[in-house]
């Protein structure tokens, strides 16, 4: 019993010193990741003021602005997946609700992938019914969207127009994403939301990533006590986001997570 009982114990010391490593190396992605976000933040502060201070005939001078400004943007997106990555893995995750609208969560985000979008190919159009004040979390609404948008600029570069719907049902806003891209073979659609799974094919292996987006989009939209799916289609990559968003905070008591 001596012998079992020591081996027990170095198990038990093993198990003991792995988790404790684990969770060092997951504080101190998140302790980098916060640090790289100020100096992301003044990068774009500064590009922004040369940006308005440029003529009109500077054009070249613009351009180069222009990527700059939007390569720390995605960067800033990349940054916001690993910290919400690491609160979600530690179920560490709060909401934090305000009265807006979806709408202005699409608009929003939009604007930001414009440059990108028109680089790519890519014509957004949206039909929004979606622009009655409720309760909301903007950042979380927004993170899903650049995960999603992020995915269409990535996979259906050329494809030309990008269907985004949303409307509203009593308590509950939907948003659906349509894209005329190659789209997601059956194979890969049923793993597309796990963590860190990126399929292998002729499209997808040039294309850098993390295998996290969708995860987090999809973690994201059931923490705002929705959902996020593949919606089967014969052309393209369709995704519907549903998020409950009630019109006032009484409504909200019937989610426990919100």
């Amino acid at each position: 019993m001596s012998g079992l009982s020591t081996l027990g114990w170095l198990i038990y010391r093993e198990q003991t010193r792995e988790s404790r490593l684990a969770l060092q190396r997951v504080n101190f992605v998140n302790q980098v990741s916060h640090e790289l976000k100020t100096p992301l933040t003044n990068v774009r502060m500064y590009t922004e003021m040369l940006e308005s201070q440029l003529d009109d005939e500077q054009v070249k001078q613009k351009r180069y602005l222009s990527i700059i400004n939007n390569e720390s943007k995605r960067l800033t997106r990349l940054i916001d997946n690993v910290l919400s990555f690491s609160k979600l893995e530690r179920d560490s995750l709060d909401l934090t609700l305000q009265m807006g609208t979806v709408q202005a969560c699409i608009n929003t985000t939009l604007d930001a992938f414009t440059p990108a979008f028109t680089q790519r190919g890519i014509k957004p159009v949206l039909t929004s019914q979606c622009d009655t004040s409720v309760l909301l979390d903007p950042h979380c609404v927004e993170q899903i969207l650049n995960n999603l948008f992020s995915n269409t600029e990535k996979y259906a570069a050329n494809s030309g127009t990008l269907q985004i719907e949303c409307w509203q049902e009593h308590d509950y806003s939907f948003i659906r994403i349509h894209d005329n891209g190659p789209g997601i073979d059956e194979y890969s659609s049923r793993s597309i939301f796990d963590q860190f799974y990126r399929a292998s094919n002729k499209l997808t292996d040039g294309v850098s990533g993390t295998g996290i987006g969708l995860s987090i989009a999809r973690e994201l939209a059931r923490k705002h006590g929705g959902d996020l799916i593949l919606e089967s289609t014969p052309s393209g990559a369709c995704f519907l986001l549903s998020l409950h968003t009630p019109i006032s905070l009484s409504h909200t008591a019937v989610k426990g997570n919100l």
